[in-house]
């Protein structure tokens, strides 16, 4: 049983692997739907945050969900207390204001109703959350001084290499500081557009200056979710992203071309190298189900 959300999108390939992944990646999103996107159909049955921002373009590429998301949207802001904070998981009786949320995973505020509007060009979802995005970022601004935040539960299980919870975090301040600016700009409120806007920049600028080699062209310790999420969102500055990318190519090569990424990384690091010439390494890495199949972000 799942929420009634008409089917799409569809995959055809002439690579048999990739067709079954496909079609096993829309059993488990439909077995996690049930009036909200949840984390597993089995035990917990909560409606994590993180896990549906993550999975949002691979449900509306495949199925017409709108309304199950304007729904779970309404819960947001109904959940969210008058300082802007969200809890992990919506809806909820009381657990996750404390622990498990941040911008990493809380987030769908901001990338949930960006991708409707992307999708089906209808902004409704976005000016009705428009004000709690405001409120949200607002908030991340006033507990995390100098542009960059540690707020947030980081690359969620990770295979071996843990990345920096502030560079991930921060990386998400940046996306919902960069999508809020958007939304002015669509609506009309040019003061909060220049706002968030410059608070973008600064955010991204912040996260170059302090992870970011502009001699190596390597984030951090140049792991497969420091690389490819700086990739993904935009982050890397334009003359760098060559040389990033090839590094991400060959730090993928050096880890055997297996996954080294947790929940965070796993939404970017097949686009990321497929959007900067190396989809022949993502389809490798499918190929010896090395792993999954995600879908894009734009």
């Amino acid at each position: 049983m799942h929420s009634d959300v008409p089917a799409k999108g569809e995959i055809r390939s002439s690579n048999s692997l990739i067709n079954k992944l496909w079609t096993a990646t829309n059993a488990a999103y439909l077995s996690n739907l049930y009036g909200y996107p949840t984390d597993c159909p089995q035990r917990e049955k909560n409606g994590w945050t993180g896990d549906a921002h993550i999975a949002i373009e691979m449900g509306l590429f495949n199925f017409d969900g709108i309304t199950v998301y304007e729904k779970w949207l309404a819960d947001h802001r109904d959940e969210q207390q008058p300082n802007g904070v969200l809890p992990a998981i919506i809806p909820t009786s009381g657990w996750g204001y404390h622990w498990a949320n941040g911008p990493d995973w809380t987030s769908s505020i901001a990338i949930i109703p960006w991708n409707t509007y992307l999708f089906y060009g209808d902004s409704k979802l976005l000016r009705d959350c428009y004000s709690s995005i405001k409120r949200y970022v607002d908030h991340i601004t006033e507990i995390s001084p100098g542009f960059i935040t540690n707020w947030g539960l980081g690359d969620w299980v990770p295979v071996k290499s843990k990345t920096p919870k502030e560079f991930t975090s921060s990386i998400y301040y940046y996306i919902d500081a960069k999508i809020l600016s958007r939304a002015a700009k669509m609506f009309g409120e040019e003061e909060d557009f220049l706002k968030y806007s410059t608070l973008a920049k600064l955010i991204k600028e912040k996260i170059n200056s302090l992870y970011f080699n502009p001699k190596t062209s390597i984030y951090g310790s140049g792991f497969q979710t420091e690389l490819s999420t700086a990739l993904f969102w935009g982050i890397v500055p334009e003359d760098h992203r060559e040389k990033v990318a090839l590094n991400l190519k060959r730090r993928v090569i050096l880890d055997n071309s297996h996954i080294d990424v947790g929940l965070l990384g796993s939404k970017t690091i097949l686009n990321a190298l497929s959007e900067n010439g190396y989809a022949d390494l993502s389809l490798q890495a499918c190929d010896t189900g090395r792993f999954p199949l995600l879908g894009s972000l734009d």
